[in-house]
């Protein structure tokens, strides 16, 4: 229950600035005296312009003496003129903050372990006239059981998947207008109960330069920024690449067209082969490779698949109608699982 502060003083001054500590800050009003002030030359304070607090060590930008600063228990520790506890030569620092440990836990679509420990299941409803469930993402325990909770993405979902932070990614399709997206919402993996979809804390992409029109399947990797999202319209089919930072009318970065304007629905990537499997309509299987190592070397379109999968038995393909949907790779036996509607 402590503020720690930075006064800079003069902006021309390389001398006369300071840090505050001021405590029981949740009840502070007016002048308030600080239990702690840190100035002087030796503290080397003159544009103290940001700082960061990580336990009681505070690292501070100071910009006119071009250093990073570190006051080590600056809750503690009589007033005056203190020098810092480290000092890091840095040219003109203007903010600090903190960077955290890497999460390693892989994508939903992406597990690398045998018994991965679920939170829960999310269902999104798709009903074929609009009705009460219209856009509702139900979150439920891991053994089906109970409802957690609910979000309402406020669209006709196709499809929806998370990234490693639990923010949601829906596809959305209008046969009317011929005008699809995919709706971005935070947190719905873990809060949102009994929420709605709100542009101050949602967004969306969507518009004629997307080319999203009637999207079904996406897949989020969250390390690599990347939303692939299956675009099943008969005249411009394809997987179209996103960055998870878009919103708005934005072109794809990356559109990878399957062979014979052949039409997916889903689409898996597999971050660690960087390869993207995609089930199609016409009850085939489309593998690209090296996808982001080809977007990072400046492509903008891959035309036709690496291989071409064709589920069989017997040495003779699944007789038709085939009309694969559903898709899911799996790293640890290396296989891959489809769902065939017929």
């Amino acid at each position: 229950n402590k503020l720690v502060l930075s006064d800079v003083g003069s902006a021309s001054d390389a001398t006369d600035g300071a840090l505050f500590v001021i405590n029981n800050a949740s009840l502070a009003d007016g002048n308030t005296v600080v239990a702690r002030s840190i100035a002087g030359p030796a503290s080397m304070l003159g544009n103290p312009v940001d700082i960061s607090l990580t336990g009681s060590d505070l690292r501070v930008a100071e910009k006119s003496n071009d250093a990073v600063l570190v006051f080590s228990n600056i809750f503690s520790g009589a007033s005056g003129d203190i020098s810092p506890d480290s000092v890091t030569p840095t040219v003109k620092p203007e903010s600090i903050t903190e960077t955290v440990m890497h999460n390693d836990m892989a994508d939903v679509s992406d597990s690398y372990l045998a018994n991965m420990p679920l939170m829960g299941i999310a269902v999104s409803s798709n009903p074929a006239a609009a009705g009460p469930t219209t856009g509702q993402i139900s979150r439920l325990n891991a053994p089906l059981t109970s409802e957690l909770g609910s979000y309402n993405a406020s669209q006709t979902i196709e499809s929806v998947t998370f990234d490693k932070a639990g923010n949601s990614y829906t596809t959305f399709d209008n046969s009317t207008t011929s005008v699809g997206g995919i709706v971005i919402s935070n947190k719905v993996a873990m809060h949102r109960d009994g929420e709605v979809f709100s542009l101050s804390q949602d967004s969306i992409i969507s518009g004629a330069n997307t080319g999203l029109i009637s999207p079904k399947g996406l897949d989020v990797a969250s390390d690599r920024g990347l939303i692939f999202v299956a675009e099943n319209n008969a005249t411009t089919p394809g997987i179209l690449v996103f960055s998870t930072c878009t919103t708005g009318d934005a072109s794809p970065l990356i559109t990878l067209t399957p062979s014979n304007s052949a039409r997916p629905w889903d689409v898996d990537y597999d971050v660690a082969t960087d390869r993207a499997f995609v089930a199609l309509t016409n009850g085939t299987i489309a593998v690209f490779d090296e996808v982001n190592s080809k977007l990072m070397a400046g492509m903008s379109t891959i035309t036709g698949e690496d291989r071409l999968i064709t589920p069989a038995t017997a040495g003779a393909a699944f007789p038709a109608p085939t009309n694969l949907h559903g898709i899911d790779y799996d790293p640890l036996s290396d296989s891959l699982i489809v769902s065939d509607v017929g």
